[in-house]
């Protein structure tokens, strides 16, 4: 009988799955980083208001003294947003971010069926 042991090669192949794993949980981690700034973009592609939270200042929120008014144009015209629109537009931009965010998984799925390919007609 051969004796059971764990060797080099068996270490360094379970080590490397191991951190292989945590380096892409990490990297769909980092693409949420940039999520506002992003969702951000897309509002003001689409003309979609930003939200009250979103718009609201905590310095002038938290301050003592009064805020300076500032009198509209007397030719402004306001349209507000219908309530439907504004919905609607917010769940346009949802969708939007959640394509930029499964677009990642996909294309790392693709690539890595033309990884060993392209490795072996130009990196070799």
């Amino acid at each position: 009988m051969t004796e059971d042991k764990i060797t080099g090669t068996l270490v360094f192949t379970v080590f490397t799955a191991v951190l292989s794993s945590f380096q892409f949980g990490y990297d769909i981690g980092v693409i949420n980083a940039p999520q506002e700034i992003i969702i951000s973009h897309y509002r003001h592609v689409l003309g979609v208001p930003l939200d009250d939270r979103k718009a609201t200042n905590n310095y002038a929120i938290n301050r003592t003294d009064s805020l300076p008014s500032v009198t509209p144009p007397a030719d402004l015209i306001l349209t507000p947003w219908g309530e439907e629109e504004t919905v609607t537009s917010v769940g346009v931009v949802t969708m939007l971010w959640s394509l930029s965010v499964s677009s990642f998984a996909v294309g790392g799925m693709v690539a890595s069926f033309f990884g060993g390919w392209l490795g072996d007609k130009l990196g070799r």
